[in-house]
């Protein structure tokens, strides 16, 4: 009752008379009625120019349903919520709400509905204060913006070969929104909550990202998980190009967890000369790491190379799944493994110089360095033996030779071989060519038996 009076108080104090009042509409607020005849037929009933809407707003933000019409005076514009009348005019009934605001416009207004929430959704109508009811309903519908969470939360941790399982939950959000898996660097993956891989390979590490969208943002809320796999360490080892002056050695371990590292050279006889580990780090060794793909790069620095530099240098890492290692061999220059120097022909003043190389990289040239100023020749091999031949010698004389080979290291040491040339041979005497008769033997070893002979012939 109190409703009531406070709301003919307020009709009778509005500035104009309406033709229709408001208890016309909503009769069943009051005891009495009042017939058609008591109306002025002659009055035209305000049209409706806004249109009815079905509206969608976000919450914590501001609706605003529109109440306009063709000719607004002498009549007065109601609002209400479902049967709960809002405002009369432009006053609201209670004036302690400020979620409610009439924002008046020329024949009309709107009802401004503020911090929008879950419980403003509902259907909101304007009526005109005419007989006919004449009025307009909007729908106000509430979009909450979306709230999830994923199992497992932020990190995952698994071996390379076991399966993934991510779950993507709906805390809060209407209408429901759509869930996707995607990875964060990548494209779509699945639709829906759930997404599944079998075999698991490192490759599919990384940040994999669950959105969930009903429109409330440009953007869908999102939450990130981290997928680790762990695989035993792979590790290469690499060169660059062959030189005595410098050259570096390449290691790169790829691992996850980080493997532990160990670079080091093996002599022949099994010493080892450590460059890096965890606990001896040589300024010689460079270190990159490059955690985007679990890789950490090491270069070891190799100065003016000589033989004690040569050999096979290993990179050895190893974490709590298992070990792995490469090895790359600096071979240096060619080595002789034998010399042969005989006359050519035999019982010549011609010899022949032949060597047999060994060479990791292809031999380029070989060379000959004669003493007592004979000079220096370049040999280019064809295979693994090459051969020089060098004449104009003198018998029983001593001579030398400084044999030095090269291949994509250059020339190695030169290593000197000696030799001595044969006595000069005994001259072979032919007989006359009229005679028939060629004796088998020289004739000085003839006449040396003929003396002999008469030596010991007893004297008469």
């Amino acid at each position: 009752m109190k409703n009531i009076l406070f709301l003919a108080i307020l009709i009778t104090n509005m500035r104009g008379t309406p033709y229709g009042l408001t208890y016309d509409i909503y009769e069943n607020y009051y005891d009495y009625e009042m017939s058609d005849n008591d109306i002025d037929s002659d009055i035209i009933t305000p049209q409706f120019i806004s249109q009815p809407l079905n509206m969608i707003v976000n919450s914590g933000k501001t609706a605003k349903l529109p109440c306009i019409v063709d000719r607004l005076e002498g009549f007065v514009l109601l609002w209400k919520k479902n049967d709960h009348i809002i405002s009369v005019g432009q006053q609201l009934l209670d004036k302690s709400n400020i979620k409610y605001r009439i924002e008046p416009v020329n024949n009309g207004n709107y009802l401004m509905i503020s911090s929008i929430e879950a419980a403003d959704e509902d259907k909101y109508t304007c009526a005109v204060s005419t007989v006919n009811k004449e009025e307009i309903s909007h729908i106000l519908r509430v979009r909450i913006k979306p709230e999830i969470e994923t199992s497992p939360a932020e990190m995952v941790t698994l071996r390379e070969g076991d399966s993934l399982s991510l779950h993507c939950n709906e805390l809060a959000g209407s209408p429901a929104p759509s869930l996707s898996w995607s990875k964060c660097d990548g494209g779509l993956l699945s639709e829906g909550g759930i997404y599944t891989a079998q075999d698991v390979r490192r490759d599919q590490a990384g940040c994999y990202r669950c959105e969930a969208d009903n429109g409330y943002t440009v953007s869908p809320v999102s939450a990130e998980v981290t997928v680790i796999v762990q695989y035993v360490p792979e590790v290469t080892m690499g060169k660059t190009v062959d030189s005595v002056e410098s050259m570096s050695l390449l290691c790169n371990v790829q691992a996850q967890p980080q493997a532990n590292v160990v670079i080091y050279k093996e002599d022949k006889q099994g010493g080892r000369q450590v460059f890096y580990s965890d606990n001896h780090n040589n300024s010689m060794v460079g270190i990159i790491h490059d955690p985007s793909h679990d890789i950490t790069m090491y270069e070891l620095e190799l100065e003016e190379l000589d033989a004690s530099k040569f050999g096979n240098y290993y990179c050895v890492a190893d974490n709590m799944l298992g070990e792995d290692s490469d090895t790359v061999k600096i071979s240096g220059w060619p080595s002789v493994t034998s010399v042969k120097i005989s006359p050519d022909p035999a019982q010549s003043l011609c010899y022949r110089v032949t060597v047999s190389l060994q060479s990791d990289s292809p031999v380029l040239s070989v060379r000959f360095s004669y003493s007592h100023n004979m000079g220096t020749v370049n040999v280019v091999p064809s295979g693994e033996v090459t051969s020089h031949r060098l004449c104009n010698l003198s018998y029983s004389s001593h001579y030398w030779v400084y044999v030095s080979a090269a291949n994509s290291y250059g020339y190695s040491p030169e290593i000197q071989y000696n030799f001595t040339t044969d006595h000069q041979p005994l001259i072979n005497l032919s007989w006359s060519s009229g005679s028939s008769f060629r004796p088998s033997y020289p004739v000085c070893q003839i006449m040396l038996i003929l003396q002999l002979g008469l030596l010991m012939i007893p004297r008469l």
